[in-house]
């Protein structure tokens, strides 16, 4: 793994302990970004786009608490990792700190080596989540691009048919055999337009956008299949938990415990 291409946001407000490990990792190959306080921390993560970010938990004008909460809120930085580090560990304990959903925990003080270590470990878990998503999204849009046509043209071939006969032999038909291609349009018309709709919300999923509530949605069975197998393969591969997905029914499943 290139360490250049890792970016590394310290949240510090000692300005020596800041520089000390901002050369450290400068040292190691790294592109490190900084800040002084929580706030600072919140607006340079977002200008910086870090790979990890490291935080001191006590902190003036917003503490490493109010950070990792604004950041994990941030679509983009959510699943940045984030670490944290305290020098008072009975104030903030390292549980305390996993709980509030921090991916790591430093104890001050610590070792350069103990610090790459960490920094080092915590890119490596980007990478292998970045890798993940990027596999589960190949998948997902090889699938919809394989059933697209299919569920497009069906509905359209109906609606075009039916509607080809009531125009060519409409004025002798039958009022009921009329009605019923009525319906068999409006019926191809709402497959059509719920194949649409899965599709619209099918992109916004593979393009990581935010989808809009639609009350008028309904997710075909089979794409609420692929979408939620593709989203258990993936989160079987970010937690390396591979051996205990398994296939029940037309889903999976996670079993075991660790």
């Amino acid at each position: 793994m290139e360490a250049t291409t890792k970016r590394i946001l310290l949240v510090e407000d000692d300005e020596e302990l800041r520089t000390m490990l901002a050369e450290t990792l400068e040292a190691a190959g790294y592109r490190v970004g900084h800040a002084s306080t929580g706030e600072e921390g919140i607006r340079v993560a977002r200008e910086f786009d870090p790979t990890v970010i490291v935080c001191d938990v006590q902190m003036p004008r917003g503490d490493g608490r109010s950070v990792l909460a604004a950041l994990r809120d941030d679509k983009r930085l959510g699943t940045a990792q984030f670490v944290f580090m305290t020098g008072d560990a009975l104030a903030t304990p390292q549980r305390e700190g996993m709980n509030l959903g921090a991916d790591d925990y430093l104890e001050k003080p610590f070792s350069s080596a103990d610090f790459l270590a960490c920094i080092a470990a915590r890119c490596e878990r980007a990478e292998i989540l970045r890798k993940a998503d990027e596999r589960a999204l190949t998948r997902l849009s090889t699938t919809v691009a394989k059933e697209l046509p299919h569920e497009l043209f069906t509905p359209l071939t109906g609606i075009i048919g039916l509607a080809e006969i009531l125009l060519e032999e409409g004025e002798d038909l039958d009022t009921k055999v009329a009605k019923e291609m009525i319906a068999g349009i409006r019926a191809s018309g709402d497959r059509l337009n719920r194949t649409l709709r899965n599709y619209l919300t099918i992109l916004e999923l593979i393009n990581n956008r935010p989808i809009a509530p639609d009350p008028e949605a309904r997710m075909d069975p089979e794409m609420v299949r692929v979408v939620t197998s593709e989203a258990a393969i993936s989160a079987a591969q970010k937690n390396r938990r591979e051996a205990d997905l398994r296939m029940e029914g037309e889903g999976f499943v996670m079993i075991g415990s660790r």
